[in-house]
This record gives structure tokens, C-alpha cells and sequence, in this order.
């Protein structure tokens, strides 16, 4: 790799951490969507399947191991509820705190998420009624569940004001409570102005 040239400084790293393929999609579709707004390198990583507290120390160690030069100054890790226990969360949130990690948190999973690209979300639903959901043909028309880990572009590419909005409707919601109780939850939209150096989606 050559030398940095003289006078040019380095962009600053943001390192986004994610437990599958579908969330690692996702953040790179956005990464082309606001490449012109982003002002610092965003790196996507998947850690393959780590969960819980297990993810929050890989994307630590993976963050430490990599050069000086190479080090994200901020660290986000996209994690679900899935079948992580209340305590297993709270152990998630409080190593997040003593490590300066930024959780990105959705419950039941990411696709409660991706659902906002289309419409309000005022129930909980299990990861089987949310791929259902997703399958049929007013959302991806095809079996969401194999879709996972595909590009996303040619479906919500143009969608992401409307998830931001939707979500914001959810979170108000649970404004005063502890976000470990509630389901469904999440707080991507929140994350996305930090990353991607914008409030215009």
C-alpha cells in the first residue's frame, strides 16, 4: 500500500459489527446510498454467528488486532434479542459501556427492522411471522427466509425515510422504558445519523 500523501488527512473509522450476513447487506447498501454525506471510513464487518456478549468481545479483540493506522475510533454492533435472555442483554449493555461500544438493538431481530421499510409496527412478532410477513407479495415476493443475506437495493433502497419515520412512531412508544423489556424495538434509526453523517434519508 503506498504512503499517504503529504498534506491529505486520514478519514476517521467507524466500524459497524454485525452478527449475519443480511445486517452486513444492509449497512453496505447504505454506504453506497450516502457515500457523497459520509465523511468517515465505515467499515462493515460480519463476525459470523457470535451472539450476546460473545459479539460485543469479538468485535473488541477485532477492533484492537487491527493496525494503529486501521482502528475505528467509534464501534457499533448491530445485535437482536433473538434468544438472549434479559440477562444476557443487561451483561450485553454493561460491557458495551466500559468498552465505548454503540449498540444497535432490535427485537425480535433485524427484520423488525427491514418490516418499517413498509409500514408502522405496533405488534410483537416471532422470527417465523416476521419472514412470513416479508415473504409474501406485497414485501419481497419471494421466501425471505433464503432471500437472507442477498442485496437488498432492488426493495428498499428508496425506503429508508420511511423505515426512520416508522421507527421513531415505535420508539415513542417506549420513550420512558428500559428498551431490554420491550419488543418490538428497535433503535437503527438513531444509529444511522451517526454513521452515515446525515439527517436527509
Amino acid at each position: 500500500m503506498g504512503r499517504q500523501k503529504q498534506g491529505l488527512s486520514q478519514k476517521s473509522i467507524i466500524a459497524v459489527y454485525c452478527e449475519g450476513e443480511s445486517e452486513v447487506r444492509y449497512f453496505e447498501m447504505l454506504k453506497r446510498k450516502y457515500r457523497a454525506a459520509t465523511t468517515s471510513l465505515v467499515k462493515v464487518t460480519n463476525l459470523h454467528g457470535n451472539g450476546g456478549v460473545g459479539l460485543l468481545e469479538t468485535a473488541v479483540a477485532t477492533n484492537n488486532a487491527a493496525p494503529k493506522n486501521r482502528k475505528a475510533e467509534r464501534i457499533f454492533v448491530v445485535l437482536d434479542r433473538d434468544d438472549n435472555t434479559k440477562a444476557q442483554l443487561e451483561a450485553c449493555r454493561k460491557f458495551a459501556k466500559e468498552n465505548g461500544i454503540e449498540l444497535v438493538f432490535s427485537s425480535v431481530n433485524f427484520e423488525i427492522w427491514i418490516l418499517l421499510h413498509y409500514g408502522e409496527v405496533k405488534y410483537p412478532y416471532e422470527r417465523k411471522q416476521l419472514y412470513e410477513i416479508l415473504s409474501d407479495s406485497e414485501h419481497f415476493g419471494q421466501d425471505y427466509e433464503k432471500f437472507k443475506g442477498s442485496d437488498y437495493d432492488d426493495f428498499i433502497f428508496d425506503k429508508i425515510n420511511q423505515a426512520v419515520t416508522n421507527a421513531k412512531k415505535l420508539r415513542y412508544q417506549y420513550s420512558q422504558k428500559d428498551f431490554l423489556d420491550e419488543d418490538p424495538y428497535t433503535n437503527i434509526e438513531a444509529a444511522l445519523p451517526e454513521i452515515f453523517n446525515t439527517n436527509k434519508f
